[in-house]
């Protein structure tokens, strides 16, 4: 297992969050587009983007945004979850969970939300390893309070 930092995403960390979303995510958006989007959330006070820090790389990151509806009281739904496979392994993910984890209590959210794109086994195990309960093939979900 590896030692890793985590802390809040930049605007400088934008060229290797970009990487993430093109070699994990697969994303095909414009370059420019992503980054008009990543200064739109870093300025959001209720949304954060973590960075997962291995001998001062980026290793993966988090985006969670707070949802607050009537009904159910506040949550967090993870936005965008990438991590390269080698870090994943060693630690990276768990720390990712880790801390926001700790931002939601700070934002009272009831619980996480993570919806995957599609059924993606190696990320569902590691999120059960920390806690989360599978609602299907591609949700997750653990409560706070």
């Amino acid at each position: 297992m590896f030692k890793f930092s985590v802390r809040p995403a930049g605007f400088g960390d934008f060229p290797a969050i970009y990487n993430l979303n093109v070699k994990i995510l697969g994303s095909t958006l414009e370059r420019e587009v992503m980054e008009c989007a990543y200064r739109n959330v870093l300025t959001d006070t209720e949304q954060v983007v973590f960075a997962v820090i291995h001998s001062g790389r980026i290793a993966g990151y988090i985006h969670a945004r707070q949802v607050n509806n009537l009904y159910e009281g506040a949550y967090t739904e993870v936005v965008g979850y990438a991590v390269y496979d080698y870090y994943r392994s060693n630690g990276a993910d768990r720390a990712l969970l880790t801390v926001l984890e700790k931002w939601c209590v700070q934002m009272l959210s009831n619980k996480i939300v993570v919806s995957l794109g599609a059924e993606n086994p190696q990320t569902g195990n590691c999120l059960i390893e920390n806690g989360f309960r599978e609602k299907n093939s591609v949700s997750y979900e653990k409560n706070i309070f």
